[in-house]
This record gives C-alpha cells, structure tokens and sequence, in this order.
C-alpha cells in the first residue's frame, strides 16, 4: 500500500468478506521473467543488442528496489519468477510477490532468514540470531543474480543440487576469473561485480 512506481506491481486495493480476503493487483500483460529465460536466445553468445536488453531489464528493476529502499522496504525474495513484463514484447518490468517483504524497521520481522537459494543475499541467508535486522541493500544482490542471469544464461552459482546451491549462496562462494567475464563490456562487468 505504501509503495507507488512503475517497477512494482501496484496493489488496487483489498476487500474482505466473512470467508474471504481478495487483493485487486495491477493487470500485467506480460510473463514472468524466468519464462523469458528457458525460452530466450539470451545464452553464452552475446552482442550488443543482447547487452541492451539486460541493460534495459536490470534498469527496471534498480528503480523498483530504489523506490522500495527510499520507503525502507526489503523484498527478500527477488528472482526471475517475481518479475514480470508489463506487455509483450516489452521490456518494462514489475517487481510482484511481496509474500516476504519487511520493513527494515519492523520491531520484530515475521520472518528473519528467508528467500530462495541462489538468489538471496549471503547476509540473510547466513543470519543465525533471529533478532538481525537487514538492509534493503540486501535485494541488490538478488539483482545481481538475475542480472548474471541475464548475461550468461546461467547462475554465477554453478551447483546442480539444492544443497550445492544452497552451500556455494551462504559461502558467497564464487569468481569472476572464467573467461566468459572477459567477453562482456568493462561497464557491464563493473556493474556485476558491485552488485555481487
């Protein structure tokens, strides 16, 4: 209710009945980015055009989570499946699914280590004492995942299993050394690195 931006699904409004509570979300034309990603030439071989396109996508989704860290908003949950494009063939997106979502102010968060491996911050991931609070920072390392995505077609995780995935997420265990980081422009590259 407190978040107003073109990059996150905007909620219309929430009605209850005696059985019932329905939340009216804004109508998004498009899919969900993680089909975009099964479907796409977005893969290992990269040019310019492609380079745009993530560009384009991960702008998106900075403004969303800028506006949601000016409000003191975390996601703690963004991946491919909580993006969706506004319209076909678009590359305009919205942050959904604010299931995990906190205040970063909040006395006492409902959840405290949550999110999907692979995709949330080793910060949350890796909190032990249940009364840490979190940062909105945190959701743009989730970005960085997605944007890594984008770029390479693949995860900057390499683990097959969930167990791996999930070791290598809280060890943040990873490097920029493989040769296919060198193939993307120094901009590009910078911008992953600061993100991860």
């Amino acid at each position: 209710r407190v978040v107003d931006h073109s990059s996150i699904m905007k909620l219309e409004g929430v009605y209850e009945t005696e059985n019932s509570i329905y939340v009216i979300l804004e109508y998004l034309e498009g899919t969900q980015l993680n089909e975009l990603l099964k479907v796409t030439i977005f893969n290992s071989e990269r040019n310019q055009d492609l380079h745009d396109d993530a560009r384009d996508i991960i702008k998106h989704i900075l403004k969303g989570l800028t506006h949601l860290s000016k409000k003191r908003i975390i996601h703690r949950d963004l991946k491919p499946e909580n993006i969706m494009f506004k319209k076909d063939k678009c590359w305009e997106t919205a942050i959904c699914d604010f299931g995990l979502a906190t205040n970063a102010d909040e006395e006492k968060y409902l959840f405290v280590r949550c999110g999907t491996p692979g995709f949330v911050a080793p910060e949350i991931i890796n909190i032990r004492d249940m009364s840490t609070k979190s940062e909105p920072i945190s959701d743009v390392f989730s970005a960085g995942v997605i944007f890594h995505y984008l770029l390479f077609g693949n995860s900057v995780f390499e683990g097959k299993k969930y167990n791996e995935i999930l070791a290598q997420n809280r060890a943040s265990d990873f490097t920029f050394n493989k040769e296919c980081y060198s193939k993307i422009p120094s901009k590009t590259l910078d911008l992953l690195t600061k993100m991860l």
